[in-house]
């Protein structure tokens, strides 16, 4: 399945007539899926990153995480030290109309 998912995606970038938005990110992103262990959204998220100048990608997945340039959120432990994490709410003031 997968074979047949990066295969149709490079057939259709390499399309005459096809337009893709950054298409050197999404053929660098085909690549990485083709390798793993990531999936092709967190590829695709990486290659972004990576064109923008933004790594490292933190991230709360640690299977995406053991991917190049991807980066555990400080504080998080794998699942063999579990900790629950807490994010305080963002501070909003808002004005009754």
């Amino acid at each position: 399945m997968l074979a047949a998912i990066t295969a149709a995606l490079r057939r259709l970038v390499g399309s005459a007539g096809v337009t893709i938005e950054h298409d050197a990110i999404v053929r660098r992103a085909n690549t990485a899926f083709e390798a793993g262990p990531a999936d092709s959204s967190d590829d695709l998220i990486r290659e972004s990153s990576r064109e923008a100048g933004a790594l490292p990608v933190l991230t709360f997945d640690e299977r995406f995480a053991r991917g190049p340039g991807v980066e555990l959120v400080p504080g998080m432990r794998s699942a063999n030290g579990h900790r629950p994490v807490h994010l305080e709410p963002e501070q909003t003031t808002h004005k009754a109309a």
